[in-house]
């Protein structure tokens, strides 16, 4: 009685609260197959772990307190107390809940093995339930043979056997196999609000079965769903499956349209109205309606106030007609937003970033030929010209301001991360420029001040190196004394107040207009580099070969004789030779002939072999890299800086010059004073921009400038201390504190310290974790442990960085929060260098950025 009535029943009533909360807490994604069984998600089981842990404390008081145990062995007497079993399957279901899945496993595993009542028989239904959900199905099955040869076991759990049986052929992709085992579970099920789901479920799983457009099995069970009366979202999404399957003719498309219109004036469609618009885009698409359906989609877009997967979902139906209409900008700048809006593990993620990076890299050559074009049209003016248009262009920039300053204001207050059309279709990236001005868009501009204040806040000064925290440490280029200068400092001094930061001026428009001869063919150049680039994307990356051979046709009519002619007539004859248009391929065929005899391209058409030679040469060459990488990882620098300088002169242009190139620069470093080092690096930097090694270079340069002291002489760089890569140790695996760094006068301290010691009773009360409080020169440090592992520490910091209220009593904007190893730990309180661990945070810890 006791056991039952004092301790299991609140630990029962406990564990439906938690699962009630969850499921009404729990958003379903109608554009993917639904889960039969709603268990959450990682965030979302976080919210009910104040339920589940009273239902771990309340089982574990029945079972320690209440078990009879035999006076000789010291053990229980099992099935001697009857609510035992029952406490332990739920403390084994709250594990579940919190995705603590081993626990859960050993607890229904001790169930099964030891007690013999029914409560064995949901031992083994709630371990293949574990099992499916962890994804190990092979652990899964031997479960579900068990229970198919259980002739004693129980008909009230056949219905949720069937349920997990279908789970587990839906995990592996074998529909058919599902099909049959759901369509028993729902035979066994009484609840209509499971049945209603599970009808649903298996007219998704029709759709993915039926082909040629006979979807009839699919709609018998959308329609039985509508007949179980389902929750409002579940009906409403419904009767949009039924819509799109519905047999497709004149006068059904006007019927549905003309419901889908009813349906966006029903005020409880309100919320619903993103997903209308996009099935009305589908409609439009499905009768080659392709601008009308495009502007749907837009309007599904903006619409879409807190769906996020219906909004990514636009977003990519609008990238992707972009892209099939070769708007490579516009859709560049709707690939952005899909990615923005899409979860990382939706289907389809990696390749749509893939995709997006090779528009991000074409549209930056398509506006840099723009911007060049649009600087030497200006140089080309005389001087009068010049000024007057700039003028009569400021006059514009200030009546547009009021307009911009609104438009911003605007968007700030606007969580759809677009901006309003001018066709009043909604919302739409901006994809490109609009205005009379390329540099100078109102419109861009407006878009991107409120992109900036969500992502940095808008208290910043406007002062250079606003990102840094040590503004004191950075190089300006453009200050550099000696033979590497760059430009002389003093003819930048006199004008870079007055010329960078005042936008009403002519001299700040003139100042990146390329009046000297010099300056005219560094932008030609530019632009050249930009055309190449930009047809061997369209023909490698976008497969667009039309636009390559347009691209390359253009660039060697403007710059003829350029360096790239050579190889883009080669790819041009590929093309021509893959398309079979033989007379082209021959004229291409012929102009290599007859202007660039002895290219490689040219003795690759006459002799097929010499394809393999150069092949060989860059075998010859990789191996070369490779023996010379060994020999610096092996320290034997100067054979290895021998070896760099004999390969860039031996193989002249190669794939690996970059690479050996610095290499070289770090054998320089390791042998000789920290100045050659510098210069070897810049050198690098210069002369492989945008290579794979010129960030690594930059970064080093960078931690050079930072430890340089301006009055010492050459400084050996081995001795460099700043320069400590190993300083603190990447171990994810060992036990972790999670920290809140408080600067002298941020906040009360002792008040937040009791807010956080209230948060972890409510939703961590099993886990017992202890603040301890140490100060680090002026700085108070709050550290929690202890964590079992990188990945546990993390997921405590990116739930407790959504518990705003918990903060209220600190500045945020000053503190900082990380997790931290505890041999880490042991460094920092030794370095008491702050910044200098969050920089190791940010780049190894591979959670969301701390607070």
């Amino acid at each position: 009685m006791t056991s039952r009535f004092n301790v299991y029943f609140y630990a029962k009533e406990s564990l439906k609260e938690g699962v009630t909360k969850l499921e009404e807490n729990h958003k379903d994604d109608y554009t993917n197959l639904l889960p039969l069984y709603i268990y959450g998600t990682k965030e979302t089981s976080k919210e009910i772990f104040p339920e589940m842990d009273r239902v771990i404390k309340k089982s574990s008081i029945c079972i320690t307190r209440h078990a009879i145990k035999d006076k000789k062995t010291k053990e229980e007497v099992y099935g001697a107390v009857k609510w035992i079993d029952n406490a332990w399957m739920s403390l084994g279901k709250a594990h579940f809940y919190k995705r603590e899945y081993f626990n859960a496993i050993e607890t229904f595993d001790f169930v099964a093995h030891t007690y013999k009542s029914k409560e064995k028989y949901e031992a083994w239904l709630w371990l293949v339930k574990t099992y499916n959900e962890m994804g190990l199905l092979s652990q899964s099955e031997p479960y579900i043979n068990l229970i198919k040869n259980e002739s004693k076991f129980p008909k009230q759990f056949k219905g949720e056997f069937e349920v997990l049986y279908a789970e587990f052929y839906i995990k592996q992709g074998l529909y058919e196999e599902a099909i049959k085992k759901l369509g028993e579970a729902i035979a066994h099920t009484k609840d209509k609000k499971q049945k209603a789901r599970f009808h649903f479920v298996l007219g998704q799983l029709y759709e993915q079965q039926e082909k040629d457009g006979d979807n009839k099995k699919a709609i018998e069970q959308y329609k039985k769903t509508l007949a179980k009366k389902p929750a409002y979202e579940m009906e409403f999404n419904t009767r949009i499956k039924l819509a799109i399957l519905a047999e497709y003719n004149e006068h059904t498309s006007r019927k549905l349209k003309h419901d889908l219109l009813k349906m966006l004036k029903d005020i409880k469609n309100d919320e619903y109205q993103d997903v209308i618009y996009y099935t009305l885009g589908q409609l439009e698409e499905r009768e080659k309606n392709y601008d009308v359906a495009f502007n749907h989609y837009k309007m599904s877009a903006s619409k879409s106030k807190s769906n996020n997967i219906q909004k990514s979902k636009s977003y990519l139906r609008i990238a992707e007609m972009s892209f099939d209409k070769e708007d490579y900008p516009q859709s560049k700048a709707y690939y952005d937003s899909t990615i923005a809006f899409m979860k990382e593990d939706a289907a389809g993620y990696k390749d749509i970033i893939s995709k997006k990076n090779s528009l991000d890299v074409l549209v930056g050559h398509i506006n840099t030929i723009k911007t060049q074009d649009s600087l030497l049209k200006l140089a080309a003016m005389d001087s009068s010209s010049r000024n007057e248009f700039i003028k009569k262009m400021i006059k514009q920039i200030e009546a547009d301001e009021l307009k911009a300053k609104e438009l911003a204001e605007q968007q700030a207050n606007n969580d759809n991360g677009a901006v309003p059309d001018n066709n009043n279709n909604g919302f739409q990236p901006t994809a490109g420029n609009n205005g009379a001005w390329y540099f100078y868009n109102q419109q861009t501009k407006a878009f991107g001040v409120n992109d900036f204040i969500k992502k940095w806040g808008n208290q910043r000064k406007n002062e250079d190196n606003w990102r840094r925290a040590n503004k004191q440490t950075t190089i300006d280029p453009w200050q550099t004394t000696g033979s590497d200068s760059i430009a002389g400092k003093d003819s930048i001094a006199g004008t870079k107040d007055s010329v960078l930061s005042n936008t009403k001026t002519v001299d700040y428009y003139l100042r990146n207009i390329p009046l000297t001869k010099a300056l005219q063919d560094s932008s030609n150049k530019t632009i050249l580099n930009a055309y190449y680039a930009l047809g061997t994307i369209y023909r490698e990356q976008l497969n667009n070969n039309k636009r390559a051979i347009a691209t390359f046709t253009k660039m060697n009519e403007r710059y003829s004789r350029n360096e790239f002619e050579a190889s883009s007539y080669y790819q041009m004859y590929r093309i021509y030779l893959q398309q079979k248009n033989k007379e082209k391929a021959e004229e291409c065929k012929n102009f290599l002939i007859a202007n660039y005899p002895n290219s490689d391209y040219t003795l690759i058409i006459k002799d097929p072999n010499f394809a393999n030679a150069v092949n060989a040469k860059k075998s010859e060459v990789e191996a070369y890299y490779t023996q010379t990488y060994e020999l610096y990882t092996s320290n034997n620098y100067s054979q290895a800086l021998g070896n760099c300088n004999d390969a860039l002169k031996k193989y002249s242009k190669n794939d690996y010059s970059a690479k050996f190139a610095l290499v070289r620069a770090l054998c320089i470093g390791k042998t000789q004073p920290v100045d050659s080092l510098e210069k070897a690096l810049k050198s690098v930097i210069q002369k492989y921009p945008s290579s794979e090694v010129d960030a690594p270079a930059k970064a080093m340069l960078d931690a050079i400038n930072k430890a340089k002291n301006p009055n010492a002489a050459v400084v050996d760089s081995s001795k460099l201390k700043p320069i400590d890569p190993d300083a603190y140790k990447i171990k994810d695996s060992i036990p972790h504190y999670w920290v809140v760094c408080i600067p002298q006068n941020r906040g009360n301290v002792n008040a937040f310290k009791i807010k956080l010691s209230n948060f972890n009773n409510e939703y961590y009360s099993v886990k017992k974790y202890q603040a301890q409080t140490m100060v680090l020169n002026t700085t108070t440090v709050v550290f929690l442990k202890t964590f079992t592992d990188k990945n546990d520490v993390l997921s405590y910091n990116d739930f407790v960085s959504k518990k705003t209220e918990l903060f209220a009593d600190l500045q945020k904007e000053n503190i900082s929060v990380f997790g931290i190893s505890e041999d880490n730990m042991i460094l920092l309180i030794k370095k008491k260098n702050i910044e200098e661990y969050k920089t190791f945070f940010n780049v190894n810890y591979t959670a969301k950025k701390p607070l």
